[in-house]
């Protein structure tokens, strides 16, 4: 990926593990390594520094996780990845939904899976390209779609297969698991004109950012579209979301 004096290189590394170790598992092709997911600075001039950490499974993390590929794309003001997670005992990689400000610190929000797997192919794993990109409004990603675990072993005993497949994400929503007082709050972003709002039927909720709140209550499932004050759009702040809700969505909208 091109950085501000080269480019930064991504990569899984493998890091030896002992066979006590909760992070060791008997059935992995490389048992007693795991993998993590670290950076190189190169420059132009051909210098290389690091490896720096970009992602690395700690204690909050299933013991088993390890990290196996990392795609991204950049934006103005923030980055947006795609971690590989690799859940050893059940030899299964999946994608994990990521986010930086700098391109260099990554925030883990989600901690899990994001993709929905047997969406269109009854898959049992799902490897992203290296790339990100976007068009109309719309990330993409290409992936592979497999019926085998990492061993190359299928449930039913049929041979492994896999499809290149496509995948799309609108740019515009955002994903947020951070709590404060039993409210969603997303880091601070640039406020656009218009909010798309989606949560469930029967929800009761504020929406809330600098000083500005608006109750969404009475919903019937479908979008709600909310106006951002003037004297707010293009600046910076959290947004929070605060009720009785279980399924929402934001979207920013010029």
């Amino acid at each position: 990926y091109a950085a501000a004096d080269g480019w930064d290189v991504y990569s899984p590394v493998l890091v030896d593990v002992p066979t006590n170790s909760p992070r060791y598992v008997k059935q992995d092709i490389v048992a007693g390594r795991v993998r993590v997911m670290r950076r190189w600075e190169v420059g132009r001039n051909g210098t290389v520094k690091g490896p720096f950490e970009v992602a690395t499974p700690d204690e909050s993390d299933p013991a088993d996780l390890q990290f196996y590929d990392f795609s991204r794309i950049d934006f103005a003001d923030w980055r947006f990845g795609l971690l590989g997670r690799y859940e050893c005992a059940k030899q299964q990689i999946t994608m994990e939904p990521v986010c930086s400000f700098d391109g260099r610190n990554w925030q883990r929000p989600l901690r899990d899976n994001a993709f929905p797997l047997g969406a269109t192919y009854d898959a049992y794993m799902a490897i992203p390209a290296g790339a990100i990109y976007e068009q109309d409004g719309r990330l993409h990603v290409f992936y592979s779609a497999g019926n085998a675990d990492h061993n190359f072993r299928t449930k039913d005993g049929s041979k492994p297969a896999m499809v290149i497949a496509e995948a799309t994400l609108d740019r515009h929503r955002l994903f947020s698991c951070s709590t404060e007082s039993g409210a969603l709050v997303s880091p601070e972003i640039v406020l656009s004109k218009q909010l798309r709002v989606y949560l469930d039927k029967d929800s009761s909720a504020e929406l809330s950012a600098g000083g500005w709140s608006v109750r969404l209550d009475g919903l019937d499932g479908t979008p709600v579209n909310v106006t951002v004050p003037p004297s707010l759009v293009g600046r910076r702040f959290p947004l929070r979301l605060a009720g009785r809700f279980s399924l929402y969505s934001v979207e920013l909208y010029e």
